[in-house]
């Protein structure tokens, strides 16, 4: 009895893994197909921020461009930011316009920020999608267990949903959401507009506190990109004179986390060394959940002339880490030196007329 409830609670953990990974993966999925459907859609144009108008600390641009057709377009943009530097008045900026419907354009940075947006949940997903299947097995309590989330599940839909389809039957959601809308886009074309001299004072402001975040920012970012580029070429290095061997997780053994940290989980594996003696491997990488049990298979990767020198093959996880750390260092190094270049090349302001 007490193993058919571990089996079963050990089932239950390993779909939820899935169903967690699922809805993380859906809502980038969702979120990266509105953008690829904005983007399919609406067209390129380059315009220019001719007004804002501010919502609490939230700056919206007044976007100007003019269309194939020779048509000038002036329309609020449909989404605001904290940040005026990229927007006061006067800036030149790529956007995405509707022609059917011009009255919301979307700043093309702005479209970036909602694909990343989007590709967040799907690596968050990742590791549990990997969990949920790697120790899943297909018996009947799999299915019972599948059944039961299921149909938890569907009723908790259907409660929701419900009301949505009756409503949507009877036209009060159409005729709901169209107003809505069009009161929130009202609301946004009643807001106060910036007077130019709150936009001087707000960049004044802002680009003080740029630029003495600045250096901080760009050291971070050449130290990443130097610990990543070292990091990684010792790495390739080791993958280029490792050699393999079969291993099995023998036990993981738990570390406790400091403070408020969870315990995490180190693999304990077994495998065979270059001498025929049998070697026991603790994992330097701990996770909670734990990655691997008892009993897993696992590829070990170790260098013959120096024994103490081993790793659990992961795959593209080997590098992947230390690729993306390099690259996020490159981005903030490349960032902070831009800015800095840009600063340089940049007019002084010029008072504004008493």
């Amino acid at each position: 009895m007490f193993r058919l409830i571990i089996e079963l609670l050990s089932t239950y953990m390993q779909l939820m893994y899935l169903v967690a990974g699922s809805v993380c993966w859906g809502i980038g999925v969702l979120v990266l197909g509105y953008g690829a459907w904005v983007r399919i859609r609406e067209r390129t144009y380059t315009g220019e921020v001719v007004a804002l108008r501010k919502d609490g600390d939230s700056y919206w641009p007044v976007l100007a461009y003019t269309d194939a057709q020779g048509t000038r377009h002036e329309a609020l943009s449909s989404t605001g930011s904290s940040g005026i530097l990229d927007r006061a008045p006067g800036t030149k900026v790529r956007l995405l316009a509707d022609p059917a419907s011009p009255s919301a354009p979307m700043m093309m940075r702005d479209w970036w920020v909602l694909v990343a947006i989007g590709l967040f949940p799907l690596g968050v997903g990742y590791p549990f999608v990997h969990m949920g299947l790697r120790d899943l097995h297909f018996t009947w309590m799999t299915f019972a267990v599948g059944a039961a989330i299921s149909a938890w599940f569907s009723i908790k839909i259907f409660r929701f949903v419900h009301p949505l389809l009756d409503a949507r039957k009877s036209g009060a959601s159409v005729l709901a959401q169209r107003a809505f809308l069009q009161a929130k886009l009202q609301a946004r074309e009643n807001l106060p507009l910036v007077s130019a001299g709150d936009v001087q004072a707000a960049v004044k402001v802002q680009t003080l506190r740029t630029a003495s975040t600045r250096p901080f920012f760009t050291a971070l970012g050449l130290a990443l990109l130097l610990g990543g580029a070292i990091w990684l070429e010792r790495e390739i290095d080791f993958l280029a004179h490792a050699a393999p061997a079969p291993g099995v997780v023998v036990r993981n053994d738990m570390s406790e986390g400091g403070g408020s940290s969870s315990s995490s989980y180190h693999a304990v594996v077994a495998f065979t060394g270059p001498d025929g003696r049998v070697v026991l491997y603790r994992d330097t990488v701990g996770t909670s959940p734990p990655w691997y049990r008892a009993g897993d298979n696992v590829r070990i990767l170790y260098l013959p002339a120096e024994p103490s020198s081993i790793m659990i093959d992961r795959g593209v996880w080997n590098w992947l880490v230390q690729l993306a750390m390099v690259a996020i260092g490159a981005l903030m190094f490349g960032a902070g030196a831009l800015h800095y270049l840009r600063d340089r090349s940049r007019p002084a302001a010029q008072p504004l007329p008493q």
